[in-house]
């Protein structure tokens, strides 16, 4: 956002503008800022070399970028500015960072850094400093640092011996309330849920996992339970969600029903509660016990909480996306409905892109599912989303789907051809205005 003020511009990137942003300063005769821009110029240089993958830098560019990163810091140190001061802090312990000088982080932090205004660049330079702890051998301070900022890639490397039961129970055993457990326990989950899709452990090596079997599972299980129960714990709800969670998905339907519903009335932080009701939802969405109108409400919430995400954040979306596929959609299996199997498929992928060169209608898995039909399949499902319904969850699920008139008569009519039955599908074909054909690519 910096940037995007300092240049009236609200598309401008400094990866890749830089270049643009240090003439506008020179232009502004804005000294301050070239001087400043000069140096962080120099320091991603110094990182677009590092991360050079075909070769190691030689001895002569070592020594070079030493000596840029000392000067790097002369000039933050003899910075006596106020616009750019936080700036300046940032780039001196960037410039520590690369020199793997983590005891000057620590002082620099200390001394310096930690009574800065808060801002984004105070927050980095917390970053840098969690690494310094991580490096001086105070890891679990470290670890806390990166939890709470969110940072995964850190996490995930820094905390990557204690993705296990062990390594929960060692963190919990000194802090139950460690911010660091909010991702060793969702890690450990999710995991869980990986070991039971594939038995590839090369598999869930590739895609940054960790193999959990079913006896370690279990015992989470018993661990998180206790965990919920314990008056210190200030989420109870995080621990007894993960363990219904991880019953379910061991396939233990009923404890996993029993525990997400006192899940949902224990002490908790509001995401880790909105968390628990989509695993309640995803648990009980497949019990014939439990009402469609229920389940309507629940839907349409979860629907609310994936309109209000963040461009950047996909969990509800994925939670969703779960929910319609392994729940739903047993649900209507088990009961012989088929027709609310098509549909659930159908609401749960279609997505309008907006993008003009490219058509869902007729290149997703949402044309997959019809596409499965033959004419009469299609024409009943096509009735049967065209109707109104009395039962809620087939009204909710009927009222969102994509149901438009010239579509189905295209599909019915293309299908109805296949089929050699031509007398049949002209009328279907004689419905579809020009335009629709000329929409299609």
């Amino acid at each position: 956002q910096y940037w995007k003020n300092y240049m009236n511009d609200e598309n401008v990137s400094y990866f890749w503008q830089k270049d643009r942003i240090m003439e506008t300063a020179k232009n502004k005769g804005d000294n301050d800022m070239v001087a400043y821009l000069t140096q962080l110029n120099a320091f991603l240089d110094i990182c677009d070399q590092l991360k050079e993958t075909w070769s190691y830098p030689t001895k002569e560019q070592l020594a070079a970028h030493k000596t840029t990163l000392q000067n790097m810091k002369t000039a933050a140190a003899n910075y006596r500015g106020a616009r750019l001061r936080s700036q300046y802090a940032l780039l001196a312990m960037r410039a520590n960072m690369l020199l793997k000088d983590h005891q000057a982080n620590l002082a620099y932090w200390k001394d310096k850094g930690g009574n800065l205004p808060d801002n984004v660049y105070k927050e980095m330079m917390r970053n840098i400093y969690a690494g310094a702890l991580f490096h001086t051998g105070n890891k679990k301070e470290a670890f806390e640092i990166y939890a709470e900022q969110g940072d995964q890639a850190s996490i995930r490397w820094a905390m990557r011996k204690y993705r296990n039961l062990a390594g929960i129970q060692n963190i919990f055993a000194e802090n139950p309330n460690a911010a660091s457990l909010y991702y060793l326990v969702q890690d450990f989950v999710n995991n869980v849920q990986e070991s039971i899709d594939t038995d590839d452990p090369e598999w869930i090596t590739y895609i940054g996992r960790v193999q959990i079997k079913s006896p370690e599972a279990q015992q989470f299980v018993a661990f998180a339970d206790k965990a919920a129960a314990n008056g210190t714990v200030s989420d109870q709800c995080l621990w007894k969600t993960a363990s219904a969670l991880t019953s379910y998905l061991l396939g233990n339907r009923k404890q996993a029903a029993q525990a997400i519903e006192q899940a949902m009335k224990l002490n908790g932080a509001q995401r880790t509660k909105d968390n628990a009701r989509c695993v309640r939802l995803l648990v009980m969405a497949n019990d014939p016990g439990v009402k469609s109108k229920f389940l309507r409400t629940e839907m349409e919430w979860l629907d609310q909480k994936v309109a209000s995400q963040g461009k950047d954040d996909y969990s509800f979306y994925r939670a969703h996306d779960r929910i319609l596929h392994q729940s739903l959609i047993e649900r209507y299996k088990n009961s012989g409905n088929q027709e609310m199997v098509w549909a659930v498929n159908c609401l749960g992928d279609f997505r309008d892109s907006g993008d003009e060169y490219w058509n869902p209608r007729y290149s997703s898995d949402f044309n997959v599912v019809l596409d499965s039909m033959d004419a009469s399949q299609l024409k009943k499902y096509y009735a049967f989303i065209s109707a109104s319904h009395k039962d809620p969850l087939e009204s909710y699920v009927t009222g969102k789907i994509y149901k438009d008139a010239n579509y189905f008569n295209d599909m019915i009519g293309t299908k109805l051809m296949a089929q050699n039955a031509f007398e049949e599908a002209v009328p279907y074909f004689e419905n579809i205005p020009l335009s629709f054909f000329c929409g299609q690519n």
